[in-house]
């Protein structure tokens, strides 16, 4: 993966977008570690901590993005939308 764009969700609630912006090289099936820089939704943060402070609801997090491969034959993007 050369490159990624993605955007995150806590419960359904926008918390902001990110960038990878360098090379990571993940085997296939494979699994990486990768810090990145993100930019938090000020709004969204304080309405999943409130709901989790006064619920006790278990956060479900989604990141949703396009991976950037950088090929021979010119650049993939390739979509993907993880759920935990």
């Amino acid at each position: 993966m050369d490159r990624a764009d993605y955007s995150l969700y806590a419960n359904d609630v926008y918390l902001g977008d990110g960038t990878i912006p360098r090379r990571y090289d993940i085997p296939p099936g494979g699994t990486a570690t990768v810090i990145t820089q993100f930019e938090s939704s000020y709004s969204g943060a304080l309405k999943t901590i409130r709901s989790y402070l006064t619920t006790g609801e278990k956060i479900s997090w989604r990141m949703k993005g396009t991976a950037h491969i950088d090929t021979s034959i010119g650049m993939l993007n390739i979509p993907f939308d993880i759920s935990l």
